[in-house]
């Protein structure tokens, strides 16, 4: 239950951070993205849960649910570092050259 409210209390805290944010540049002109980065923790820990929800669901469907972790899960793990930093290789050459 505890971790529940503190999902819809994260998601409220974006949802009223990113309407603030809109409602600001329809005022202004010029993106102020910025305003998103007390945002930046509920958005990360919505994305962790989730990850965790969809990894359980697949590891009831392989039967595995409940074991230690096994190699599916090291894979995974790996896959998943690994994507995200060639995620990050490519935003920071990419973006380093364009305005670096």
């Amino acid at each position: 239950r505890g971790t529940v409210t503190a999902v819809w209390l994260m998601l409220l805290h974006f949802l009223f951070t990113a309407t603030l944010m809109i409602l600001l540049n329809l005022t202004f002109t010029g993106p102020q993205g910025r305003y998103l980065f007390p945002s930046l923790l509920p958005i990360a820990v919505m994305m962790a849960l989730g990850l965790k929800f969809w990894w359980d669901a697949v590891r009831r469907a392989a039967g595995i649910e409940g074991r230690r972790a096994t190699a599916l899960d090291r894979t995974f793990l790996w896959t998943l570092v690994g994507l995200l930093v060639a995620l990050n290789l490519v935003c920071l050459t990419t973006l380093i050259g364009q305005y670096g």
